[in-house]
């Protein structure tokens, strides 16, 4: 036990401490010293952020703004022609033709004329994930409050304990350092079950850290324009400054997202609240093929009680048949399925059903 104990220590802080040292994040042969003048910019109050860097030589560069699907939403300037020393951009959360862009997280993009990167804020910093222990839960004003140590990306659960996943709070959304408020209305995701009428619930709070120069813009835009010119921000296969780091921080935001499930019973597709005796037979499926899911693994549940699970499953739909068991009383029942994915996405389904023995069901 104890040697166990000191491998883990050396793989969890020494090994990465060692690692960084010897490949540092955030070099940049032609850039360096890059800076913002704050976290956090809302355009309705025509508040404007300020992008400071040193170049080191004269570059002739484009300096662009990318959204969180690594769209370009601003081009700054093109093929400017900068001077050795330091240079101070602003920007005020507006796109192209002027309008103010949607509510998220925002990134500055550094590229030569030529067309190479050679500022990647997702590469410079950012992408250290870790779960939030600093809560405070008022439960009767249905009010999660949080601390974050740095800005990043949340992603907020409630669950049961030792039960299903019922609702998110926040799907992998940039907040600013510091306390952080969600409200809720005590329901699941298809507002069935009232959480709050159970005393044994709780909160996950994941953070994945944002890059330094991340902007968080605040607006009450939701629509986001279609912006055709997308960048490539994933790291090189032999990035070796990349691979401690969660591979949730490189993909585009749709890509880390919950994804929606669909959960049908094939032989009661006409009933409202089906009806069954002893064996449920059961389809699961995403709706959306543009999830970039490979591998899931799903859970069955009876009134927030585990039935059973299935791992290693190989893309979806799946179709399998539950034994009810045979202390389940007649009568209204909650059935929920969670399915999870090596990214801790989760998909979230319930529905009522009806157990009804010894008698013929419709």
């Amino acid at each position: 036990m104890k040697k166990w104990k000191n491998n883990l220590l050396f793989h969890t802080i020494f090994f990465p401490l060692l690692f960084l040292l010897f490949f540092p994040r955030g070099i940049h042969q032609e850039i360096k010293s890059l800076s913002i003048s704050n976290d956090v910019i809302i355009p309705d109050k025509n508040e404007e952020v300020t992008f400071s860097f040193i170049t080191t030589k004269s570059l002739a560069v484009d300096i662009l703004v990318v959204d969180s699907e690594h769209c370009v939403v601003r081009r700054i300037s093109k093929n400017e022609r900068l001077k050795k020393g330091k240079h101070e951009i602003k920007w005020d959360g507006k796109d192209e033709a002027g309008n103010i862009l949607p509510d998220g997280v925002y990134f500055f993009v550094i590229m030569k004329s030529g067309g190479k990167i050679i500022f990647n804020p997702l590469k410079d910093s950012g992408g250290i994930k870790g779960e939030v222990r600093d809560l405070k839960v008022d439960r009767g004003k249905k009010i999660l409050e949080f601390n974050l140590n740095q800005k990043s990306r949340v992603q907020v659960k409630v669950q049961i304990v030792q039960g299903p996943v019922l609702k998110i709070l926040s799907d992998w959304e940039p907040l600013p350092a510091g306390w952080n408020q969600i409200k809720w209305d005590g329901f699941d995701e298809d507002k069935i079950v009232d959480i709050t009428k159970f005393n044994n619930y709780k909160f996950s709070v994941q953070y994945l850290t944002l890059p330094d120069s991340a902007v968080i813009l605040r607006s009450n835009v939701k629509k986001q324009a279609n912006f055709k010119e997308v960048l490539n921000l994933n790291p090189v296969q032999d990035d070796k400054s990349s691979v401690l780091f969660s591979q949730l921080h490189y993909l585009p935001l749709s890509q880390c997202k919950s994804y929606p499930v669909t959960l049908v019973f094939p032989e009661k597709s006409e009933e409202e609240i089906p009806t069954f005796s002893d064996n449920i037979k059961i389809n699961v499926d995403i709706p959306n093929k543009n999830y970039p899911i490979s591998i899931v693994e799903i859970y069955f549940y009876l009134d927030l009680v585990i039935l059973t699970e299935k791992e290693n499953i190989w893309g979806l739909p799946y179709e399998c048949t539950l034994v009810i068991p045979e202390t389940i009383k007649d009568g209204e029942h909650i059935f929920t399925v969670n399915v999870d994915s090596i990214n801790q996405q989760v998909g979230i389904k319930s529905k009522k059903i009806i157990i009804r023995r010894n008698k013929e069901c419709n």
